[in-house]
């Protein structure tokens, strides 16, 4: 297997064969189904894409600056504390005074939101019997089972404030990224990623067998996708072999 440096260095060579005039002026123009003309223009249009791709991403840092000291605030019904009803796990977050502070995590809300973990129990089948945090299975009274219902209830009703303050918050968040534009930044960003990165994919899929289409391959992972190096090197061996 070639090591980084020499494919590195291999790759280069190759890629600047192709614009050695006399080598290439050796060799046929087009042979073996090269797709020589779209691979020329496609390599032409290369730097253009990957600058609109690079602008989209310099504008969605800035505008995640901005966002990230002007976005709302977590509301107060979010701050971890001990509650008697529901149980959470707590998070460490920054908010936008660079501060950092303690939240009910967001893992501990969405399993709020399907299934609250009640601290002090929870009901089973008819309600005569209740799972005791801690794992204990036990039978009740009436009064006893009166004042687990309440327990849960208050329970649910702690949860579900604590989803709803959450959503409301994840809502306004939303509100103001699309207001100073980083919602539109991401999506032009992710459009602009594609657009790059899938004119490179197809160029480099594009079938050639000559020095020249080789050497434009070389040039595409050279410039823009040092991770397609291996494929490149496996697609010339095959050739190799079956010119040898």
């Amino acid at each position: 297997m070639i090591v980084d440096a020499p494919r590195r260095t291999f790759l280069k060579h190759l890629a600047s064969a192709g614009t050695v005039a006399p080598l290439l002026g050796a060799l046929p123009a087009q042979a073996g189904g090269d797709s020589l003309d779209d691979i020329v223009r496609g390599l032409a249009a290369l730097p253009t894409l990957e600058q609109a791709y690079f602008d989209a991403s310099d504008a969605v840092i800035d505008l995640k600056d901005t966002y990230k000291v002007g976005r709302p605030f977590r509301p107060k019904e979010l701050a971890w504390s001990l509650t008697p009803n529901v149980r959470y796990q707590h998070a460490s977050y920054i908010e936008p005074d660079g501060d950092r502070y303690s939240f009910i995590s967001g893992a501990s809300i969405e399993r709020l939101r399907t299934d609250p973990e009640l601290s002090t129990g929870r009901l089973f089948g008819e309600g005569d019997r209740i799972l005791v945090h801690g794992g204990n299975d036990q039978s009740l009274t009436e009064a006893g089972r009166q004042f687990w219902a309440g327990e849960d209830a208050k329970g649910r009703a702690q949860a579900k404030s604590i989803v709803d303050a959450y959503d409301r918050w994840k809502s306004d968040c939303q509100t103001y990224a699309d207001g100073i534009g980083l919602t539109a930044a991401l999506a032009l960003e992710k459009e602009t990623s594609e657009t790059f990165k899938g004119e490179v994919t197809r160029l480099l899929a594009l079938p050639v067998s000559t020095l020249q289409g080789f050497a434009l391959k070389a040039k595409i992972v050279r410039d823009f996708d040092d991770d397609a190096a291996d494929g490149l090197l496996e697609e010339l061996a095959i050739f190799s072999e079956a010119i040898i």
